[in-house]
């Protein structure tokens, strides 16, 4: 199983998770639907399957894998969780 995170980049340099879906692993059509859904709905423009099985876990990887590289930062609005940022 996977967590699939949907948020979106908003102008400050924030991912915003706006939503945590468990999936099997490499389960593309939930991918591109879960995806289609969400920029229908104006709720992101981001998706990102994690191999973990906790939506922290997930969140805090997409902090070291997407935003920290850049200097921007993640606000998780499914789960308020604060990444590890130190």
């Amino acid at each position: 199983m996977a967590i699939l995170l949907i948020g979106r980049w908003g102008d400050d340099h924030m991912l915003v998770t706006t939503d945590s879906v468990q999936i099997e692993d490499g389960d593309q059509e939930a991918i591109d639907s879960l995806l289609g859904q969400a920029l229908a709905a104006g709720d992101g423009d981001w998706v990102w399957a994690y191999d973990v099985d906790r939506h922290h876990d997930a969140v805090q990887l997409a902090y070291e894998e997407h935003a920290q590289p850049f200097g921007d930062m993640v606000t998780d609005n499914v789960e308020d969780h604060t990444p590890v940022t130190g």
